[in-house]
């Protein structure tokens, strides 16, 4: 049953990190081909970092890919290396926040409301997710793992091009707003994933959620007989 309840998140997160990371291929080009059109440039030559941008593509898909793989030659692998992965990450995440906040702190005397919009952004990109994935009849468990998917940007990617792009003074300008946000994306994810997981505890203590593990394995089975059906 828990590799049931585990295949139920993993699929949607494949689905949407590789349709994302391919959709990043052309709109970041156009986007800022769309911003050198703009005032702000003042005639200024624009750098596209393809180089940049291909490099961080590979370091999303290849993971994906290797962790697909794994899933589903390897099983045992696939779980302890997932395990390994959330503690990581989760240590990444608060380390990512202390240091950036100690190296980026002036950015937070910027416009008040830059401020306030990278505060709005975090949770309204979550709840857009979410709403979007129950629109379209998707399991809670599913739209969670949507919502998560599409509510973080991928902000060093970003940080990244935007560096390469521009000119130091016009970066300089530019790096505020995208610094914002991710610090305070990774803050509101890690309280929200705290919050989660102790509602979680104590609404559904140990050994009381088999029934939720059945309905999410009929689930599952009711999918792969649907694709099944499909194929043939």
């Amino acid at each position: 049953m828990e590799a049931i309840s585990k295949q139920m998140y993993e699929r949607p997160c494949i689905y949407v990190t590789t349709v994302s990371t391919l959709l990043c291929l052309v709109t970041i080009p156009v986007c800022l081909a769309i911003f050198t059109s703009t005032p702000l440039m003042h005639g200024q030559q624009l750098a596209m970092a393809i180089d940049m941008i291909a490099v961080a593509l590979v370091c999303v898909l290849v993971p994906v890919i290797v962790g697909i793989l794994l899933q589903h030659y390897c099983k045992k692998i696939a779980d302890v290396l997932g395990k390994l992965a959330s503690y990581l990450g989760g240590l990444l995440l608060i380390s990512s926040i202390i240091v950036a906040t100690v190296i980026y702190r002036a950015v937070f005397r910027g416009p008040t409301g830059v401020l306030v919009i990278a505060a709005v952004f975090p949770p309204f990109s979550l709840l857009f997710g979410y709403a979007w994935a129950i629109a379209f009849k998707e399991d809670p468990a599913v739209a969670k793992t949507v919502a998560v998917q599409t509510g973080n940007r991928n902000v060093s990617l970003c940080l990244s091009v935007l560096k390469l792009a521009f000119h130091d003074n016009l970066a300089d300008q530019i790096l505020t707003f995208p610094i914002e946000y991710w610090l305070i994306q990774n803050a509101f994810t890690l309280l929200v994933a705290l919050l989660y997981h102790t509602w979680k505890t104590y609404r559904y203590p140990a050994g009381n959620n088999s029934e939720s593990l059945r309905i999410l394995g009929e689930k599952v089975s009711q999918q792969e007989e649907e694709e099944e059906s499909d194929g043939a």
